[in-house]
């Protein structure tokens, strides 16, 4: 009698969020897996190849064996401590327990730990006394990014810096200029301490206010010369639109308000 044909599978690798040099392969009926590609992944650490994107999932192993063609799938880990550069003679460090340590001279120009879900581990930021400028969005979405923070006199703020984390107390050092955005939606936000001679820059027409939607923000003081910048009357979201629960704004003095500043 002839031979029954030989049944191959063609085995899918999908990195999962990773890159690797091999597509698929084929494995012959009843033979095992044997030993699979190694796909990468920056800040990522390789665990292996499951039967699915779940955590939990089957693995493959080098003694799977092939019983039908389907899609294996990379699995990964975060490579802590976490390094690099963000920035001209800027580098960072985050390590497992969530410190976010940024170290140099000059400006930010980058923000990789917002890079996947990197940016669920950011917990404490430290900034050396060299650093000038907070790049637009350093810090957006990192949502477990909690505590006190301190801008200190002398740095230039981004826009969104800090938009959408948990910090719960901000002090703000003399001479800042606060974009619009720059806490916007940090629910977890309760007082505010603002320095003399700050300026708080809305440009006209802008629809994301410094500190919108931080229901839970309660107290609010103001030092001296406070300078609120820009026609904003046609603008909802200003300065603190939609803080339901503030309850307190004390301003020592006010060098210009614009029209509408503390609508809403």
């Amino acid at each position: 009698p002839p031979e029954e044909p030989e049944i191959t599978h063609t085995i899918y690798l999908d990195p999962n969020g990773g890159t690797c040099d091999v597509e698929s392969i084929s494995i012959k009926d009843g033979y095992f897996y044997g030993t699979l590609p190694v796909p990468t992944r920056q800040y990522y650490k390789f665990i292996g190849w499951f039967t699915s994107t779940e955590y939990g999932s089957s693995p493959i192993t080098i003694n799977t064996i092939a019983h039908e063609s389907r899609t294996i799938y990379a699995h990964w880990e975060i490579d802590f401590p976490i390094s690099g550069s963000c920035g001209d003679g800027i580098s960072y460090t985050l390590n497992i327990n969530g410190n976010l340590v940024i170290s140099g001279n000059g400006d930010m120009q980058s923000h990789p730990w917002t890079v996947d879900e990197l940016k669920n581990y950011v917990r404490k930021v430290s900034l050396s006394e060299g650093i000038t400028w907070i790049c637009n969005q350093a810090f957006e979405n990192c949502t477990n990014l909690g505590g006190t923070l301190t801008i200190r006199e002398g740095i230039t703020l981004g826009d969104y810096a800090f938009n959408n984390t948990s910090i719960e107390k901000l002090i703000v050092e003399n001479g800042i200029t606060m974009p619009s955005g720059s806490f916007e939606n940090c629910k977890e936000l309760k007082e505010v301490i603002i320095g003399d001679n700050v300026i708080f820059e809305i440009a006209k027409g802008y629809r994301r206010g410094t500190f919108s939607n931080d229901n839970k923000l309660i107290n609010v003081k103001m030092g001296e010369n406070i300078e609120i910048d820009g026609d904003i009357s046609d603008t909802e979201h200003v300065l603190f639109y939609n803080c339901t629960g503030l309850e307190e704004i004390t301003v020592k003095s006010l060098s210009k308000v614009s029209r509408g500043a503390f609508k809403g």
